[in-house]
């Protein structure tokens, strides 16, 4: 871990994002944000090859008396 004195590291502020629930998937797209680059190409990743599935929609929950008969 580096040690460098906060006066050193010059940051630039991140632009605000607006209220991404109020917009549509084409204007989130369009914003030029490196945090919400990040999630947005994480998440296309995930998609692309999910490692664990974790719900199969084929099935039912436990419990519900609905269970697939073996």
């Amino acid at each position: 871990m580096s040690m460098v004195p906060e006066e050193a590291v010059a940051f630039e502020p991140l632009p605000e994002l607006p209220d991404l629930l109020a917009l549509s998937l084409a204007e989130v797209r369009r914003i030029d944000h490196p945090v919400l680059d990040a999630v947005l190409t994480d998440l296309r990743e995930r998609v692309a090859s999910p490692r664990e599935t974790l719900w199969d929609f084929g099935q039912t929950m436990p419990g519900d008396g609905k269970e697939r008969e073996k």
